[in-house]
């Protein structure tokens, strides 16, 4: 630290020799808080923070003040002044001591502006007040070959957060991943909220998904995300999405948890768990609708369990309703209209629920009613949404079969040699040729 104690100024008159000297002491502190300023760990705790700005905008001020004041030549009045200010050292000391709070203003800067006119202070590494720039975190993205989506995710973090992730500087010369690294980074300075916003932006995931996320809990967030933040080679990462957290709630089931709350259309009080309650088995069976309804009704919503009593709609369709988001069933109830009369009341909320549901949740929604097997699941995340949409169109609910998976897989065959998904195809007899069958069938008549 450059001396700003001049051996002569001390004998002009006691009050300004100790103004030198508390002068000094104030330059001295100003520098640790700076320092201080400087290190990322300071930001884990906002509870002091208005306190602390308080402290730091008094003693800037006065800084700002002696500043002046040397500026000008006027060093014995700066002197004095810093002499009037009995608190501002340990104001200042409290503050390299650990006690400030926040990244959200920037008075550290405000104080490194007034007293670190210094040469060298450009030379400074950044603080976390002053955060990470875009152009920043560009070149950062350039320099080690990242893909753009890494970019596109540390530009979603605050000023601190950035800092946290790229200092200290990475080493990723033999790195196989570099991807992989920096998000691990990511990963802990960044809430799950935080990350699963990336997960939907850097995917152009569609509204639907972001639906569906906002009601799973933490532990379920974290699962889905698992294999990768950014879903890679997929030409539908929306469906991608949707099997990743079908698969979630498959193998998780219902945890409990506080549901994340990451988008206004969500509700957290309806129930997601979507698994049948006989062991996995789905009931397909018509016969069964009341003994169903009595062992199940406790499950569903109440505005699902009203809307099946006063519409007496299928089992089938209160479980397509309890699958959707509260905002969606309130949509569905007020495009219904006047019930009265009405022969087939499930194909009309059917029809409804296809307007307000988008294509990838009705498949998703269709998969886990039905209790398709994984690689039928598979399959339909392969198709094109017009060919899905074919395989949906015999009905969302597959009924009177012995082996749902097996039905499904039929009409996607179906639809993949271009007929109907319903179309049963022509039996052969082992051994016969087309001649002799068609000989077989005049015969026949």
């Amino acid at each position: 630290m450059v001396s700003l104690m001049p051996a002569d100024s001390i004998d002009e008159d006691s009050d300004v020799a100790t103004g030198w000297l508390k002068l000094a002491e104030l330059l001295k502190q100003a520098s640790a808080a700076l320092d201080r300023v400087g290190d990322a760990s300071v930001f884990s705790d906002l509870h002091r923070y208005k306190e602390d700005k308080a402290k730091i905008e008094e003693s800037a001020t006065t800084v700002a003040q002696v500043a002046a004041g040397l500026k000008r030549g006027e060093g014995a009045k700066a002197a004095k002044v810093a002499a009037t200010s009995t608190s501002l050292i340990d104001k200042l000391a409290a503050i390299a001591g650990g006690k400030i709070a926040s990244q959200s203003d920037s008075p550290g800067r405000l104080i490194k502006s007034k007293c670190s006119e210094s040469p060298h202070s450009s030379q400074r590494s950044k603080s976390p007040v002053e955060g990470v720039a875009e152009e920043d975190i560009q070149e950062f993205v350039t320099t080690h070959a990242l893909d753009e989506w890494v970019g596109e995710a540390l530009m979603m973090l605050s000023p601190s957060q950035r800092h946290s992730v790229l200092h200290p500087p990475l080493n990723m010369e033999r790195a196989r991943n570099p991807n992989g690294v920096v998000m691990s980074r990511v990963k802990q300075v960044a809430p799950i909220e935080e990350r699963v916003q990336m997960f939907v932006k850097v995917n152009d995931l569609a509204e639907g998904v972001v639906d569906r996320l906002s009601t799973l809990t933490a532990d379920q967030c974290e699962a889905v995300m698992d294999s990768g933040l950014k879903i890679q080679r997929a030409a539908n990462p929306s469906g991608v999405a949707m099997s990743r957290i079908s698969e979630v709630l498959r193998t998780m089931g219902d945890r409990g948890g506080r549901p994340l709350h990451l988008h206004p259309r969500s509700d957290a009080n309806y129930r997601l768990e979507i698994r049948h309650k006989n062991g996995g088995k789905s009931r397909r069976s018509r016969s069964r609708k009341r003994r169903r309804r009595h062992a199940e009704v406790d499950d569903m919503p109440q505005d699902v369990r009203r809307l099946m009593e006063e519409l007496g709609l299928e089992d089938w369709c209160g479980e397509v309703l309890r699958r959707l988001s509260l905002w969606q069933r309130q949509a569905v109830v007020r495009e219904l209209g006047n019930m009265r009369g009405v022969r087939n009341p499930s194909g009309v909320v059917m029809s409804r629920i296809k307007q307000v549901a988008t294509p990838e949740e009705l498949l998703t929604i269709f998969v886990d009613l039905n209790s398709l097997d994984r690689a039928v699941e598979a399959k339909l995340w392969e198709l094109t949404p017009e060919q899905r949409m074919e395989v949906l169109a015999p009905g969302i609910f597959v009924q009177n079969v012995r082996n749902t998976s097996t039905a499904v897989r039929s009409r996607i065959a179906n639809v993949l040699e271009g007929r109907s998904a319903m179309t049963r195809p022509p039996r052969h007899e082992p051994g016969m040729d087309e001649g002799l069958l068609s000989l077989a069938r005049v015969r026949m008549h």
